[in-house]
Formats: structure tokens, C-alpha cells, sequence
């Protein structure tokens, strides 16, 4: 079974986003979903569960759902979701998942910017499957965006996690390489197989 709803709106859509991001960073759709699915898998510890809540660390910074977004105000989700909502905004797009969230309009620099305003931050474990893969495309998108990054086509998946996600301190980056090629050694499971069939083999 996958892990996607594929006959929903929001999976069109994060699959043109997908075909969006594959083309500004030279990178074949397929291997940018595989990417994304490496990403969760580790984040999840190969669960794929959209509704894991990580409950270590500080009240506020828990890790919510496929990709471990930062629960807290100003943390992680707060960031990924803005960026989401700045890119439908820029198409004209009232997307249905955002409409079900509080969104305010207006910052002293600009009338005319729209942002989450919940107030205990963003629970990326209310979003579905798909909702959450545009979440992490348009947060990458923007860090990418960021350094002046055009082609991702040579850059490992596990480096792209690391620079654009996870970003660790120095201290603790080998600790963190070490548990995600750990993880990569056990995942071309059952599951996993079933879900990039699911993505590559799609025809709308």
C-alpha cells in the first residue's frame, strides 16, 4: 500500500512541484522524489509515518511527521510553512490545505505578506502525505535559492539532508552522517519500493 493519495488535489499539485524543482536544479524528477523519500525514511526511522511526532528535546522543538519539522513558534514548520504559503500566493493559488489554517496578512515591510499565525507554531502532522513533500520542496527550494545553487543533479542525498535540513553544528555533523548511512544500508525495503512505485510510475 502507498503512501500516497494520489487521486487528491494536493498530490497534483506536489507533483508539479516536483517537475518545478527538477527543472531549476538540473535534476531528474525521478531522482529528486527518491531523494525525498531517502529524506523521510531517515527522518522517520523508515516508519513513513505522516503522523510521528519525535518527543526528545525541548517543549516546542519536538520533530513533527515525514520530514521532523519543528513543532514550536519560530522554529522549523513556522519557516517550511511561510515558504509554502509565499509560493501559492505568487501563482494566485488558495490551495484547500490552506485555507484550514490561521493565516494573517500584513508586516510593517510589506501590506502584503502573508503569514502563519497560529499560535503555538506549525503542526506539520496536519498536513497529509503530499502537503508535507511541499513543505520540504519549498523550504529546500528557498535555502537553495539562498546559495545560489542551480544543479543538485551531482550533490549526494545525504549531503543536500545534512546542508539543507538537518543542519547540524559542526560538533555533532559526523554523528548525524553516521546514523543516515546507517539507515540508507536498510532502505530498499518492501515498503519503500512500494511507495517510489507509487511516485515514478504515476500518469495523471
Amino acid at each position: 500500500m502507498g503512501l500516497f493519495d494520489t487521486s487528491t488535489q494536493s498530490f497534483q499539485d506536489m507533483m508539479l512541484m516536483a517537475d518545478e524543482m527538477s527543472t531549476e536544479f538540473n535534476i531528474s524528477k525521478d531522482d529528486l522524489l527518491n531523494n525525498l523519500l531517502q529524506i523521510s525514511f531517515h527522518e522517520t526511522g523508515g516508519s513513513y509515518d505522516p503522523k510521528q511526532i519525535q518527543d526528545k528535546g525541548k517543549v516546542g522543538q519536538e520533530g513533527m511527521g515525514l520530514f521532523q519539522f519543528e513543532h514550536g513558534k519560530g522554529e522549523g514548520g513556522n519557516t517550511a510553512i511561510n515558504r509554502l504559503i509565499r509560493y501559492n500566493d505568487s501563482l494566485g493559488n488558495t490551495p484547500s490545505y490552506l485555507q484550514n489554517i490561521p493565516i494573517e496578512k500584513g508586516i510593517d515591510s510589506d501590506p502584503d505578506y502573508r503569514y502563519y499565525s497560529g499560535k503555538k507554531g506549525f503542526d506539520a502532522t496536519s498536513f497529509s502525505p503530499s502537503e508535507q513533500y511541499m513543505l520540504m520542496m519549498q523550504d529546500l527550494t528557498t535555502d537553495l535559492r539562498k546559495d545560489k545553487v542551480s544543479d543538485i543533479s551531482n550533490m549526494s542525498t545525504e549531503d543536500l539532508w545534512i546542508k539543507y535540513h538537518a543542519i547540524p553544528s559542526a560538533q555533532d555533523e559526523q554523528d548525524r552522517r553516521d546514523v543516515y548511512q546507517k539507515n540508507m544500508e536498510v532502505f530498499n525495503v518492501p515498503k519503500t519500493r512500494d511507495i517510489l512505485s507509487q511516485l515514478l510510475n504515476y500518469n495523471p
